[in-house]
C-alpha cells in the first residue's frame, strides 16, 4: 500500500528590477528522509514552473497561506516529487491587470529568481529545467530563447510564438503538449515550432491529445518529471557544442563545394548535340575517386520546368561491358538534391540516376525513373550520353534556384567490376548515400 506523503515546505521569495517586482514560491521536494539527504549533502533538481493566464491567483494565495501545493495535484499522493519548484507569479497592477506583456516580458528576472533559489537553497545548476501551460508555455519558449544555457530541457504545453530564435535553443531536449481541439492556442499554429525544430535537428517530441486547451495534468505528471532527470545542463551544453562543431565543418565543407550553372534551355533527348547546348558551360569530373586512369567526362547542363538535363561527354580508353550488374558496368551517375537541405540522407527532393553505356537505367532514393529519359552514342574515344531528369512533384525548376548536384562516370576496367569512378564534387565516394557531399548548381536563363 502506497504511504502518502507529507505537504511539502514553501517559501516565499521576490526579486526586482528598477519597475517590477516578481514574487515566488520556492517550494521543497516531497520526499522520503528530504532533509537527511540535504545535510549529507545532496543537490535537488529545480523546476521552473510558469504559470498561465489567471495562475497568478492561486499562487497569490499560497503565498498568503492558503491550502494547496505547487502542481503536485496531479501526480499520486506517494510519488516522491524530487524538484525544488521555482513557481513566480505574474506582477499585476492594481486594476487586476498583468503589469507586463507576459513572462518574455520579464525573462531577466525569471532568471533573477532562479539564481536566487541557487544561491540560498541545496539546488542542483547542473539540473535546471522550464515548463509552463498556455501563457506559461508561450513563456517557455520566450524565456528559454533569451537564456538558452540555463537549462538542461524544456516542457512547454499549449503555447506558441513566432519561430524566430528556435536556432538558439535547438540543442535543448524539448517535450511540447498541445491538444488538437485547443480553442484558445491552436494547434495549427504551434506546430510549426515543432516542425521548425526538427528542420534544425532538435531532439523534440510533440504529444497531442483529443481535447481542448486545459493540460496541466499532462505537462506536470509523473512521467514528465521522470523524462526531465534524465537531462543535465552541462549535457546539453555539450550537445550544443557538438552541434555547433558538426554545422562548422558543413558549412566548411560547402564552401569547399564546386558550383556551376544550368542554363534555360529544352533540347531533344536523342544522343545529337543541339544547339541549344552552345550557351551551356563544360564541368569536368577532375575528382579521383578510385582507378587513376579511369574514364572521365565533361558535362553541361540545361533545364525548364519539368526537367533538368545533362550532357555528357565521356572519354573512356577502355569501352567494355564484363559484367551484367547496370551499377558495375560503364556508366554516368547523376545525384540531384532539388530542395538542398545538405541532410546526410536521401528524402524528399533527392534521387540518385544512373545510365549505363548500353542506355540501362537503374537508381535508388524517391526517384521518377519512369520519367527519365536518357539517350546514348558511342563516340571515337568513348561515348555521349544525354539525359532529362525530371523535377519532383510539387518542384518546378526556376530562374535562381540553386539545386544540390553531383555526375560521377564509372569505369568497367574489364575486371567484371567497377574499378574506377570519376566525380565532380564527391571526393570520398559518399554521394550515394550523403546528399550534403553534392556541388551545387544555380539556374540561370
Amino acid at each position: 500500500m502506497s504511504t502518502k506523503l507529507p505537504k511539502p515546505e514553501m517559501h516565499v521569495r521576490s526579486v526586482r528590477s528598477e519597475e517590477i517586482e516578481l514574487k515566488f514560491i520556492v517550494q521543497m521536494p516531497r520526499a522520503h528522509d528530504f532533509s537527511k539527504r540535504v545535510e549529507a549533502g545532496e543537490k535537488v533538481p529545480v523546476f521552473v514552473s510558469l504559470h498561465g493566464s489567471g495562475g497568478h491567483n492561486y499562487l497569490n494565495g499560497l503565498m498568503e497561506g492558503a491550502e494547496g501545493t505547487v502542481n503536485l495535484e496531479y501526480v499520486d499522493d506517494s510519488f516522491e516529487y524530487p524538484f525544488i519548484v521555482l513557481a513566480p507569479s505574474l506582477p499585476t497592477r492594481e486594476d487586476g491587470r498583468y503589469a507586463c506583456r507576459g513572462w518574455g516580458a520579464i525573462a531577466d528576472l525569471v532568471i533573477k529568481a532562479l539564481d536566487l533559489v541557487l544561491d540560498e537553497f541545496p539546488a542542483d545548476r547542473d539540473r535546471v529545467y522550464l515548463g509552463g501551460f498556455s501563457m506559461g508555455g508561450r513563456g517557455t519558449w520566450d524565456v528559454a530563447i533569451k537564456y538558452p544555457e540555463r537549462f538542461a530541457a524544456l516542457v512547454p504545453a499549449a503555447g506558441w510564438r513566432e519561430t524566430e530564435g528556435l536556432e538558439r535553443i535547438k540543442h535543448l531536449p524539448i517535450w511540447v503538449f498541445h491538444g488538437l481541439k485547443d480553442p484558445v492556442v491552436y494547434y495549427f499554429r504551434a506546430k510549426p515550432l515543432v516542425d521548425r525544430l526538427l528542420e534544425l535537428g532538435a531532439e523534440v517530441t510533440l504529444t497531442t491529445f483529443p481535447g481542448g486547451h486545459v493540460l496541466e495534468k499532462e505537462i506536470f505528471s509523473e512521467g514528465t518529471m521522470r523524462w526531465l532527470l534524465k537531462y543535465t545542463v552541462s549535457g546539453s551544453a555539450a550537445r550544443a557544442r557538438e552541434m555547433e562543431e558538426r554545422e562548422a565543418k558543413a558549412r566548411a565543407l560547402e564552401a569547399s563545394r564546386p558550383c556551376g550553372k544550368a542554363y534555360k534551355g529544352t533540347p531533344v533527348i536523342d544522343g545529337e548535340i543541339d544547339p541549344v547546348w552552345d550557351r551551356a558551360e563544360f564541368l569536368e569530373t577532375r575528382v579521383n575517386v578510385t582507378g587513376n586512369d579511369s574514364a572521365w567526362a565533361r558535362f553541361k547542363l540545361l533545364w525548364d520546368e519539368n526537367y533538368l538535363y545533362v550532357l555528357a561527354d565521356v572519354t573512356d580508353a577502355t569501352p567494355v561491358t564484363s559484367t551484367q550488374e547496370v551499377k558495375d558496368q560503364d556508366s554516368v551517375e547523376m545525384f540531384v538534391d532539388y530542395y538542398r537541405k545538405g541532410k546526410g540522407v536521401y528524402d524528399e527532393g533527392c534521387g540518385q540516376y544512373r545510365v549505363s553505356r548500353e542506355n540501362r537505367k537503374s537508381g535508388f532514393g524517391p526517384i521518377l525513373l519512369e520519367k527519365f529519359v536518357t539517350a546514348v552514342k558511342p563516340t571515337s574515344k568513348g561515348y555521349l550520353v544525354e539525359a532529362a531528369i525530371p523535377f519532383h512533384e510539387g518542384i518546378k525548376g526556376s530562374e535562381g534556384m540553386t539545386i544540390g548536384f553531383e555526375l560521377k562516370v564509372n569505369d568497367d576496367m574489364g575486371n567484371g567490376k567497377k574499378e574506377g569512378v570519376k566525380a565532380w564534387a564527391d571526393d570520398g565516394n559518399n554521394a550515394w548515400a550523403d546528399p550534403s557531399v553534392f556541388g551545387k548548381i544555380q539556374l540561370v536563363k
